[in-house]
């Protein structure tokens, strides 16, 4: 897992790098952005899924097959 995360206009965009197609929990780790007293808006998760698709109110999961590396 790598974990990094987008400033914009004074708000946190999370962003998480997964290996597995289907992870457990896959956005757990967005909720410690909230020490940064910012707001904080839905994050991605980048993994091996096959399409782009909404995981919960916090993410959405892209696939990395996407990304175009």
């Amino acid at each position: 897992m790598t974990e990094c995360r987008i400033v914009k206009d004074g708000a946190l965009y999370p962003v998480e790098i997964k290996k597995s197609v289907k992870p457990n929990k896959p956005s757990k780790n967005f909720n410690v952005l909230e020490k940064y007293n910012m707001p904080i808006k839905r994050g991605m998760i980048i993994d091996n899924a096959e399409k782009i698709h909404v995981l919960n109110d916090n993410a959405f999961i892209f696939p990395v097959s996407l990304l175009g590396i």
